[in-house]
């Protein structure tokens, strides 16, 4: 079975996307496709090791509209 973790309002806060990412190795859930639904740097203390964490990984897709397509090509249709 396909799991797809997402994140979302991260807002700059390095330290919190790290226990995330951390709760995600800890599941088996950091190599298979993660999806992002934005809100990364606003507002927090850290946005420039938030952007370059977010970057270095190959499997964090932005999820607007990407998110549809992914879905659809690992599940199926995906209604609105």
């Amino acid at each position: 079975m396909l799991q797809i973790a997402a994140l979302s309002d991260i807002h700059g806060n390095f330290g919190a996307l790290l226990a995330v990412w951390r709760d995600l190795e800890r599941h088996d859930l950091s190599t298979g496709p993660v999806l992002n639904a934005g809100d990364n740097v606003c507002y927090g203390e850290n946005p420039e090791e938030t952007v370059q964490f977010l970057r270095s990984r190959n499997n964090i897709f932005s999820a607007v509209p990407r998110a549809r397509k992914l879905l659809q090509e690992k599940v199926g249709p995906v209604s609105a």
